[in-house]
């Protein structure tokens, strides 16, 4: 008790949960979710099985209203950057997938998945069973490959070096944008740079200018490909992600600006 701070002061009990809530983190969205799924009684012992593989003609049919369903690519950030289906949200299969698809799914729409192969499907799936996500309706089937062939529209995102961010960032046309969390930008910020936490974006898209290039970056790149993703879904057609983000940012000593 003598050195512990939580208990060497006399607090009433709202000012002691005050002290402990007092610059945490914002939960993610889902946390809300699981404690009322997990004080259900159990409905299911066995995990999720493969979705159906859709071909691409029938997922495009499927995924084509927006609003509808959620249509989630799970490659890596470079791979979707050079070519994904259109309104597509890159959540890359990482160890933070299963955080971030909380974040920026919901349990109401039925989810379409795109990866490399039927592995980092069901992996995907899993994941986001374990979380509450079980709608999964379908997979694109073979990935990329199927739908290239197909000869179906692509969609990109430009990849940013962080020495092409620091010569761009004067440009009146060039929009840099934060997605970090409020604390992280608390930290430092590239010079210039305009924030919106990256899941709270939709409610800041107003602010952006849709003619303009919107060059997005987060810790790593990471959160920025999500960003990046939402703004192709959302009609900013000229996006940039920066792979390595702040992370390379620093490495190479480049500006800070302090909040």
């Amino acid at each position: 008790m003598l050195f512990n701070p939580a208990l060497n002061q006399r607090r009433t009990e709202q000012e002691f949960v005050d002290w402990l809530l007092d610059g945490m983190p914002e939960p993610p969205r889902h946390y809300a979710r699981l404690k009322q799924l997990n004080a259900r009684p159990l409905e299911r012992l066995h995990g999720p099985a493969l979705p159906p593989p859709l071909a691409p003609e029938e997922f495009r049919q499927r995924t084509a209203d927006h609003d509808a369903v959620q249509l989630v690519d799970v490659r890596s950030i470079l791979a979707f950057g050079g070519g994904h289906v259109p309104g597509a949200l890159n959540i890359a299969l990482r160890d933070e997938f299963a955080s971030w698809a909380g974040w920026m799914l919901d349990d109401q729409r039925p989810i379409y998945l795109i990866g490399e192969d039927s592995v980092e499907v069901h992996q995907a799936t899993l994941q986001l069973y374990r979380i509450g996500l079980d709608q999964v309706a379908g997979y694109l089937r073979n990935g990329m490959t199927d739908w290239q062939n197909a000869g179906l529209p692509l969609a990109c995102v430009m990849q940013w070096t962080v020495h092409e961010l620091d010569r761009r960032r004067g440009d009146p046309e060039v929009q840099v944008l934060d997605v970090r969390s409020p604390e992280e930008v608390a930290q430092g910020r590239v010079p210039g740079a305009r924030h919106a936490f990256v899941a709270h974006l939709p409610q800041h898209l107003e602010q952006l200018d849709r003619d303009g290039i919107v060059a997005v970056y987060c810790g790593s790149g990471y959160r920025a490909s999500i960003a990046a993703s939402l703004l192709k879904r959302h009609g900013f057609n000229r996006v940039a992600n920066v792979p390595g983000s702040w992370a390379a940012w620093r490495k190479h000593d480049l500006p800070v600006a302090q909040r």
